[in-house]
């Protein structure tokens, strides 16, 4: 008999699904932690202490994928079994390509030859955007039929692959605005 191993949201005592209150998870993980933490388990047999060790680390994951709004998301459409026909492909619709090929010019730019004023505005710009497809991406969630229907699922997909280039190029933006020697001053 196989038994599989708990989701993040068994790990922490949370239903399954996208809307997530920060203070539960956080409360949760105190829980979790005050059970599994591995100092308590200092005078506790090593397959004791390693079993702690092992679930303290597996709350520690599952707490920072869920506590991330796009790794949630990715999280539960990967709960999804893949195209059955194996058709499945990456997003190519020309409007969508053509907003990201501009994102990376206007990154690019920014991190190039844009005032670091510039630079962060951009990224308060971009966090936004991100926070709205996945806030989209949350409303979608919660109507999903039971079973989904091929075309919800494409909408999440879309609405994630975008969130994911957008995180991209907001990593990209961190690199310069954590290091203001990156950027060029205009003096």
């Amino acid at each position: 008999m196989s038994t599989s191993s708990p989701t993040p949201f068994e790990l922490l005592d949370l239903e399954f699904g996208f809307a997530l209150n920060p203070k539960t998870l956080e409360q949760n993980l105190f829980q979790a932690s005050l059970k599994w933490h591995p100092d308590r388990f200092a005078l506790a047999s090593p397959e004791e202490r390693l079993l702690a060790e092992d679930q303290m680390a597996a709350i520690n994951e599952a707490h920072d994928l869920l506590i991330d709004p796009l790794s949630r998301a990715e999280f539960l459409l990967a709960t999804f079994p893949e195209d059955p026909d194996g058709q499945e492909q990456r997003n190519s619709d020309p409007e969508f390509l053509m907003e990201m090929m501009e994102l990376r010019e206007t990154v690019e730019v920014a991190i190039k030859g844009g005032s670091s004023d510039e630079t962060c505005q951009l990224h308060m710009d971009l966090t936004r955007k991100e926070s709205k497809i996945l806030a989209k991406f949350g409303e979608y969630w919660e109507n999903l039929q039971s079973p989904p229907k091929k075309s919800e699922l494409a909408a999440l997909k879309h609405l994630c692959e975008h969130a994911r280039y957008l995180r991209s190029a907001l990593l990209q933006l961190q690199q310069p605005l954590f290091n203001p020697a990156l950027i060029r001053r205009d003096d």
